[in-house]
């Protein structure tokens, strides 16, 4: 089964272009306790290329997957 996510503005500018992703289901931190996803944007209206650092357990919870 395909799954998409999208990231969307909110805390950041939303990712328009990616050259990749990377995931980690371990916990890193209280801030990413079940996980971190990174993402590469690259378009940012007046900057260059940057990454983005989701929390996995708000990935699991957007797109309801098993816990």
């Amino acid at each position: 089964m395909l799954r998409q996510l999208q990231l969307v503005t909110g805390a950041t500018d939303p990712v328009s272009e990616t050259d990749g992703l990377d995931v980690t289901t371990s916990a890193l931190s209280e801030t990413f306790p079940k996980g971190l996803m990174v993402v590469q944007d690259d378009r940012n209206e007046g900057f260059s290329r940057n990454f983005k650092f989701v929390s996995w357990a708000d990935v699991i919870q957007a797109m309801q997957l098993a816990d």
